[in-house]
């Protein structure tokens, strides 16, 4: 409205200077001039009033890029604590992306008629990565009142995705899980190396029943990841044998108990670690034999069956020798081997070892002893 008394008002006032200077002016050149002046801005303020019309409305809210909400969220029990898995939103609600989330909050209710719903963990989008693991978040609920436990109450679960100034897709799915008093952790937990494989063996002190069992949790840094379990099914006993094994690598290892219907879990064992190293020999070649023939003599055996075979070394001595010599420098694989350095008339002693791909290489016992004479005909 204003913009438009001060159009009305130009447009007056112009109107009025154009009948003076007509009025006044003797030069009919400059009446004309200032005619085609005064019409030019006449038009430029007809313009400016149209352009000026219309109804004013109130502001346009700015636009707002929200996040998609959480929809996987997992929890269970874990000694005192609820652990709480979830995958943060990967787009918007608009389909566009990366998701625009600023803050996550937790909120958790007890019982069926919950009166209190209590924000238990808040984080914003830069401290939320500290909690990422496998592409997931694992956070842990650790203010739960010691009566819960007692009561076996049933505690539920859900989040807010917020974005800029606090908006939201509304709440995740809602999960529950009913707490009971926690599980006693398993005990002094050890690392045996074994052939080909890493042995976990744990104590329990609490009394066992079938209804518990155990995970085992492997990383390769002392935070160990407790994600996923390194078992596929739960363990029933107390021993675990790893075959997935990284000569020289090294490993840790950590131990929950579990309620295997409830799928409760203890707190984590202590944490035991291990650095497989290959000192496990192959078996000794077997069923040895010489055969004498005109270029030499030709020894046999029987293969070794061994998954890091490396090859065969053969020894040799003869009656003046005070100990076997190594004839073949540099193994061979074959499960024959001809002696061509022999002299007629003379008598040797063959055995052979086998040896693994470890470095250094792992040999076995020797074989038997073969003696034969060099007799060619």
């Amino acid at each position: 409205m204003l913009l438009h008394l001060i159009s009305l008002l130009i447009y007056i006032i112009m109107f009025f200077l154009e009948r003076i200077s007509f009025a006044i002016s003797s030069n009919g050149l400059l009446m004309l001039s200032q005619s085609c002046y005064y019409k030019c801005f006449y038009v430029l303020c007809v313009v400016f009033f149209l352009f000026s019309c219309g109804k004013k409305g109130p502001p346009l809210p700015p636009f707002v890029t929200i996040s998609e909400k959480i929809n996987d969220m997992q929890v269970h029990q874990v000694g005192e604590k609820v652990q709480v898995v979830f995958s943060l939103p990967m787009k918007n609600i608009d389909g566009s992306q990366p998701a625009q989330a600023t803050k996550v909050t937790i909120y958790r209710t007890a019982g069926t008629t919950p009166v209190e719903i209590k924000p238990v963990v808040e984080l914003n989008d830069v401290e939320i990565n500290k909690f990422l693991i496998e592409n997931k978040v694992l956070l842990y609920d650790n203010q739960i009142p010691e009566k819960y436990f007692k009561e076996k109450q049933e505690l539920s679960y859900y989040a807010l995705v917020d974005s800029k100034k606090g908006k939201n897709a509304g709440p995740s799915n809602k999960v529950s899980v009913k707490v009971t008093e926690p599980l006693s952790k398993p005990l002094n937990p050890v690392a045996e190396l074994k052939e080909n494989k890493i042995c976990i063996k744990w104590e329990y002190k609490q009394p066992k029943d079938e209804s518990i069992q155990f995970n085992i949790y492997k990383g390769t840094m002392p935070e160990v990841a407790v994600l996923t379990p390194y078992n596929t099914q739960l363990v029933e006993g107390f021993l675990l044998e790893d075959s997935a094994i990284v000569p020289g690598e090294t490993v840790y290892y950590l131990i929950r108990a579990v309620h295997k219907d409830t799928k409760q879990e203890s707190d984590n064992s202590d944490i035991v670690q291990a650095v497989y190293r290959d000192v496990f020999p192959p078996a000794a070649p077997a069923e040895v034999v010489a055969v004498v023939l005109k270029e030499g003599i030709e020894l046999h055996w029987k293969s070794v069956d061994a998954m890091d075979l490396g090859g065969y070394k053969v020894y040799r001595k003869t009656k003046k020798d005070t100990e076997f010599s190594l004839i073949t420098p540099e193994n061979i694989m074959e499960i024959s081997f001809k002696d061509s350095e022999v002299e007629a008339g003379k008598e040797y002693e063959y055995y052979i070892t086998a040896v693994d791909v470890a470095v250094p290489a792992n040999e076995s016992k020797p074989s038997g002893i073969v003696k034969v004479k060099f007799n060619p005909e």
